[in-house]
């Protein structure tokens, strides 16, 4: 994922609506026992509701959870540059 001045890119999609955000976790770089959780709204309202959005849940946790301005979150698995071009590579075999 990449940031912008108001907008964010997730594999590929390019999200500006102030109403959208994420919620990504993954490995501390400064400390890898713990984990770092990143709760970013392209709006103070959607910061807000990405935090509430955090509840009770079954089974393995995502990387990545998409709240897009009207639609349901969505499970993600981030991908690194390194991991895509191996997932194409593959598909093309």
């Amino acid at each position: 994922m990449a940031f912008g001045p108001a907008s964010f890119t997730l594999r590929g999609e390019t999200y500006a609506h102030p109403g959208t955000a994420l919620i990504a976790a993954g490995e501390n770089p400064l400390n890898p026992r713990f984990e770092v959780v990143l709760f970013a709204g392209l709006g103070a309202e959607a910061t807000w509701h990405a935090v509430e959005n955090v509840g009770p849940r079954r089974g393995a946790h995502p990387e990545v959870v998409l709240i897009a301005e009207g639609a349901s979150a969505r499970d993600l698995v981030a991908r690194s540059p390194e991991k895509e071009k191996k997932v194409a590579a593959s598909t093309r075999d």
